[in-house]
Order: structure tokens, then sequence, then C-alpha cells
């Protein structure tokens, strides 16, 4: 091999760098895929796979629909703060600040963050469960099982009706207290 390919064009290099010429660079937007969809989804696929792997996968082992509730919130819990809401900082706007597309907004390296996130999916599961009760009981007379597209969808409406009440509980108390120091 020659040394010549290695060799850099330094004058193109200098002629780029010391051009006085503006660039404008077009940004199609109707293209961009809006952050609240991206996490929209996230948050659908994170709610059937762990379905998928928790409810279907461990089924054969725990018997017993207590314990998978209890194991279900806890796995849902663990994951969610180490695993999905690093994801949701990092796509949104936000960064790793306040998020507003997360309910419970406190740093995974924190350890009474995962502490809030049990509570907060119990909370979720218990919703989830109610949910397959009520549309057994009265639509589908028993016939509905548990799958994860259904869960999935059960947990992200769950999910973002929570995070809704919070930023409108977040958004009155600081226009309560702006407006009435």
């Amino acid at each position: 091999m020659s040394s010549k390919y290695y060799e850099l064009n330094e004058e193109a290099i200098n002629d780029l760098v010391n051009s006085s010429e503006e660039v404008d660079v077009v940004i199609n937007k109707k293209n961009k895929i809006k952050n609240l969809l991206k996490l929209s989804f996230i948050k659908f696929w994170f709610g059937g796979a762990l379905c998928y792997f928790v409810l279907w996968g461990l089924g054969i082992y725990v018997s017993n629909d207590l314990d998978m509730f209890v194991l279900l919130a806890f796995v849902l819990a663990i994951t969610s703060d180490f695993l999905l809401n690093p994801i949701i900082r990092y796509i949104s706007s936000e960064g790793f600040k306040y998020s507003k597309y997360i309910f419970i907004n406190i740093s995974y390296k924190k350890i009474y963050s995962l502490f809030f996130h049990i509570i907060y999916s119990f909370i979720i599961v218990f919703s989830i469960y109610i949910t397959y009760v009520v549309l057994n009981s009265f639509i589908f007379n028993g016939k509905l099982g548990v799958e994860p597209l259904l869960f999935g969808l059960i947990y992200l409406v769950f999910d973002s009706t929570f995070v809704l009440l919070k930023n409108i509980f977040i958004r009155v108390y600081k226009f309560y207290f702006k407006t009435n120091p």
C-alpha cells in the first residue's frame, strides 16, 4: 500500500474551515416522528413484552395468581426503573431532568426510586387486573385471556392516564403558587 492513500488533502480541509458561506440546512419536519408517538409505542411494546416473558413465560412455574401479581409488579418496577425510564429520558426532548412522559421523575441511581416504582407498579398491575376482571365479567363472559397486545394496550392507557393526571396536578400546583405567593 502506498502512503498517499492515507494523506489528507490539507488544502481542501482549509478551504472548508475558512469558508465564509453560510449553508442553509433544510429539515423536513413532515417525516419526523413525534416523541409522543415514539414513546407511546415503546411503552406499548414494553407492556406487551412483560406480559409475554413474565405471565406467559413463568405461568407454568408460578401457579398462584397472587404470586404472579406480585412477581409482575416487581419485574415491572425493576425494568421500568432501570430500562424504560432511561430510554424515555433519552428520547424525550427534556433530557435527564424532569420528563413529562414519566410518572416518577427520580433517577435510577437513587435507591428510593425503586421503592416508589414498586408502589407505582402495584397500582398499575392492580388496575390492569381489575380491567381484565371487568372485561371478562361484563363483556366477554370469561372468554378473554391475558395476551401481550391487549395487556400492552391496557398498560399504555393506565400509564398515560396516571402521567397525564400527574402533569395536570403539577401544572395546577405551579399556577396556584405562581399567582398566590
